[in-house]
């Protein structure tokens, strides 16, 4: 005749909430279960503190629950129950022994009998070791307080209310038959959570005290769904955590280095569980998106240009992307190539900097010309993309032109008002039909040595005033013809504030003369959590969204699969890894993940970054140097740097023989298959 009034015992803890559609839940990575070293037992009790009411007239009330989790993989746990303190003679545990194999949880019922004076009682009901294997290291135990109430007095009501429902689920795959996922406890109000119970695909699984579970004996690459509903010693139940998806891992082809094995398997269970999710979600719908790829040729990264008349190699690169099949290309050109005071502060005189513009002006209307000179496969002129993104100093590779030194010479101010100038030269002479002038304010932030933009107000406030000073410059076919775009990756850390909602005039949605939205995906593991790409592909899909809410385009000026798990990984690293022949099939599994997203979000482009791979990969077994996987720092640096031209030398090679790799060929597959009319 018991109930049990536990007070709240949530524990602060930081949490760093995943950001999840209801319409795409997420695949993700966060914390593995707990799984010690030592393979001797350990309990796990739970909830620790309970508090019973007994009344002297009571009715028989359901007994309460505690939760016993063996905590240890490839360990049996054989223990049984003892009670001591005041209350001790009238406290009950059922069963008072068992056995748990394995990582292994049992409920069990903890009740009391009513002394015959009122008052309060306590008692400690110990689980200790009865012959384990090995022996436990630890015991378990609950302390119970109880009241028992004199005749004529009315006891506190049942507890009635369901625990909070438990966040940030989040499963990883972790074998070729495992997966694994856990959680952070919601809170309960009234009473302590006792546990959860655990589904799988609908169906209950198990139980558990922990917030972490482990599924074993799964078939290999099967895809599942789980959910995790808590419960109280009550056992009032919260209702279940939206379904979260997992693939288990397939074995890993034959040619791929055992060193790169499991980052493989990761890669490959990711991107099956994202063409599951989306293509339960695609009705089919296609739409004109503008397909595209960008121009290595004409990256303004590709350091200092000598010549300015020759176009035979973006021509080249041209004519295999029309090939291709695309009816876009994206050009990146930013700040300062067009900016006289850069040249003069790299050594040039007045007159040799505004001379060194010119060139890059009229080439870059050459390219123009190029490219707008072209036609799709139904006659229409070929459309051009431009990112004014500044040049990249810490994540290239590039010393030719590197402008570390101007950038941090400059005032946030007076960076603003050059690289708006920059900006505004672009639209004026190259005159592309999406102009994006802010991509990534995160890279810019480190790259530019700007740490101001890691502050919304601050990144928004610069795309305002480079959008009015363009329009300003009274530009013929301002966004009519020439559409001006700002957005970031979808990794980037306080979205939300960046982007503003619909409706509030906030954010890059509230810049009147800003026509559209872009974003970028690339990341498995993200910035923001370690929820991935599948956290990646539902922001961009948020972001779509709220574009299109504001009366805006939505575009994606960059995307690709990079090949990394790991949060801190290298950039340079990252690029020198994309290159490696044996990714081939896991990057042609990943792009009709985007060719769908594209056309069900009525996107107006959908642009790849790494066109370099459509002509060749880099044989592994011909590198010309062996990186460290994973790395701690830089000590890859000149290794990378070797692959990376190592690649751009085999690219060109096959570029120039008029050869597709095999993601080339099925590149050219997906767009031919989604294409439609423009």
């Amino acid at each position: 005749m018991i109930d049990i009034v536990t007070s709240d015992s949530a524990e602060p803890r930081f949490i760093r909430t995943m950001r999840i559609r209801a319409r795409l839940p997420c695949a993700a990575a966060l914390l593995l279960p707990s799984v010690y070293a030592a393979n001797a037992p350990t309990f796990h009790v739970s909830p620790g503190n309970l508090y019973l009411v007994a009344a002297v007239d009571a009715k028989a009330r359901a007994p309460q629950v505690i939760v016993v989790n063996n905590t240890v993989a490839n360990s049996t746990l054989k223990w049984r129950s003892s009670v001591s303190g005041s209350g001790a003679s009238y406290c009950t545990v059922s069963p008072d022994e068992g056995t748990l194999v394995d990582q292994s949880a049992v409920l069990l019922s903890v009740s009391a009998s009513v002394p015959a004076k009122s008052g309060s009682y306590s008692c400690t009901i110990t689980l200790s070791d009865n012959g384990s294997s090995p022996k436990a290291t630890n015991t378990g135990s609950v302390s119970v307080s109880y009241a028992v109430y004199s005749e004529g007095t009315t006891p506190p009501p049942a507890n009635t209310k369901p625990p909070d429902v438990p966040q940030a689920l989040s499963v990883v795959p972790t074998g070729l038959g495992t997966i694994s996922f856990d959680w952070y406890n919601g809170g309960d109000t009234y009473s302590a959570v006792a546990g959860y119970n655990v589904y799988r695909d609908g169906v209950k699984l198990g139980v558990t005290g922990l917030t972490s579970y482990q599924d074993s004996g799964l078939a290999t690459a099967s895809y599942h769904t789980y959910a995790v509903a808590a419960f109280d010693a009550y056992q009032n139940t919260s209702a279940e955590t939206p379904p979260m998806a997992g693939t288990t891992f397939a074995p890993a082809p034959s040619d791929v280095p055992a060193t790169y094995e499991s980052l493989y398997q990761g890669l490959q269970s990711d991107i099956a569980t994202d063409v599951a999710l989306i293509d339960a979600q695609w009705t089919g719908a296609k739409y004109p998106v503008n397909y595209s790829a960008s121009v290595t040729n004409a990256n303004d990264n590709n350091g200092l240009r000598t010549n300015f008349t020759s176009l035979t190699t973006v021509n080249q690169e041209l004519d295999a992307l029309q090939a291709l099949g695309v009816n876009a290309v994206m050009v990146t050109l930013g700040f300062p190539i067009f900016d006289p005071n850069f040249y003069e502060f790299i050594g040039q005189t007045p007159a040799q900097a505004q001379q060194t513009v010119q060139n890059y002006q009229s080439f870059y209307e050459l390219v123009a010309q190029d490219i707008h000179g072209r036609k799709d496969s139904y006659g229409k002129p070929m459309r051009m993309i431009v990112e004014a993104n500044p040049l990249l100093t810490v994540d290239s590779s590039s010393v030719t032109l590197n402008p570390t030194g101007y950038y941090r010479s400059l005032s946030f101010t007076t960076y603003e008002q050059r690289r708006s100038a920059s900006t505004v030269a672009v639209a004026k002479y190259v005159q592309p039909d999406y102009l994006i002038v802010q991509s990534e304010p995160d890279t810019d932030a480190t790259n530019d040595y700007r740490p101001e933009l890691n502050t919304p107000a601050t990144d928004v406030a610069m795309v305002q005033l480079i959008v009015n000073n363009i329009e300003a410059a009274n530009i013929a076919g301002l966004h009519s013809t020439i559409m001006l775009g700002s957005g970031m990756g979808t990794w980037q850390l306080s979205w939300q504030q960046y982007l503003g909602t619909p409706g509030t005039g906030t954010g890059l949605l509230g810049i009147a003369g800003l026509d559209g939205i872009d974003n970028h995906v690339y990341n498995f593991t993200g910035q923001q959590s370690s929820a991935g790409l599948t956290e990646e592909l539902s922001v961009s899909m948020q972001m779509i969204d709220s574009a299109h809410a504001a009366g805006k385009f939505a575009s994606i000026a960059e995307f690709w699969p990079n090949k990394s798990l790991i949060p801190t990984d290298n950039y340079i690293d990252v690029r020198a890894r994309n290159t490696f022949s044996f990714w081939a099939p896991v990057d042609q599994q990943f792009m009709p993940i985007m060719f769908k997203l594209a056309n069900e979000e009525s996107v107006v482009y959908l642009s790849a970054y790494n066109d370099y791979l459509f002509w060749a990969y880099e044989p592994y077994a011909s590198l010309p140097c062996l990186p460290i996987y994973p790395s701690t720092g830089t000590e890859n640096l000149a290794c990378d740097a070797d692959i990376l031209n190592a690649e751009a030398v085999t690219s060109e090679r096959a570029l120039g023989l008029g050869q597709l790799s095999s993601l080339g060929t099925s590149y050219a597959e997906d767009i031919a298959t989604y294409w439609v009319p423009h």
